[in-house]
């Protein structure tokens, strides 16, 4: 998931929780690891082949 700022992000941990929780409990497979990273996206401007 991509959020547009990190309030964001955190408003989302406890829904994140309960779907993989869910999904766990149906499909009967284990989370070895979760993370938040940022990511930074960079808009270049190159020139226009028009």
């Amino acid at each position: 998931m991509v959020f547009d700022g990190r309030a964001h992000l955190e408003e989302s941990r406890e829904q994140a929780r309960t779907l993989r929780e869910e999904g766990v409990r149906i499909m009967g497979i284990d989370v070895l690891d979760v993370a938040e990273t940022d990511v930074v996206l960079a808009h270049l401007r190159g020139p226009e082949t028009v």
